[in-house]
């Protein structure tokens, strides 16, 4: 096992823990006094640049764990694996984590076409009322209606905005059954309804900072 297996395997680890997954096989790895969510997915975004660590960053299961980072519920639980029935439980997740799953998520899926199929991989989720399939080019739309009721969009809400569309894009380019899976959830109207209310003269420089960040 090569340093750079043991590093992924200590960042699932601490996903296993922040989520409660009910049968981690990682958390062993992690020091639970001095670890930090925020700083490992950024470090973790920076291996998922790499081909070899994104591919065994999937293997060892972290995918649906990073994905059920970007959906906030109280009562939560992801289906981490259909076919073990694992369970994750998981609530409230700030923005600055959600932009740095995104973040991860988006230098994942983009870097070679083998893994263009990450972006359309379902992980089951029970959000409280009902269960729900999300994956990755979903979760980061949901984000998006999630805030389209919003009065006013502060800095902070763009921000998040701007890499839900980083995300959306490294699943898209490229990737002829994520174009399709996108226009069967209704992604384009999701888009426009976002701009929409970012074309206003107050919001123009947020609308333009959106597409800078957006398309890094």
């Amino acid at each position: 096992m090569n340093d750079i297996t043991k590093e992924l395997m200590k960042h699932i680890g601490i996903l296993e823990i922040e989520l409660h997954v009910e049968d981690p096989k990682y958390s062993r790895q992690v020091n639970v006094d001095s670890f930090d969510l925020l700083d490992s997915l950024e470090n973790l975004e920076y291996l998922l640049s790499d081909v070899d660590a994104a591919r065994d960053f999937h293997t060892l299961g972290g995918w649906p764990l990073l994905i059920s980072l970007l959906i906030n519920d109280e009562s939560s639980v992801v289906n981490q694996n259909v076919t073990t029935e694992a369970i994750v439980s998981q609530g409230f997740f700030s923005d600055d984590i959600r932009m740095a799953a995104l973040w991860a998520i988006g230098t994942a899926v983009k870097n070679i076409e083998e893994f263009t199929d990450w972006s359309i991989e379902q992980v089951n989720i029970h959000t409280g009322r009902t269960w729900m399939n999300v994956t990755a080019l979903s979760a980061p739309l949901l984000i998006l209606q999630e805030h389209q009721k919003f009065e006013y969009l502060t800095p902070e809400i763009a921000k998040l905005q701007q890499k839900c569309i980083y995300a959306v894009g490294s699943s898209l380019r490229g990737n002829i059954k994520a174009q399709r899976y996108f226009l069967d959830i209704s992604g384009p109207t999701i888009l426009v309804h976002t701009l929409h209310y970012l074309v206003s003269e107050k919001n123009g420089s947020l609308l333009r900072s959106l597409f800078y960040y957006g398309v890094r």
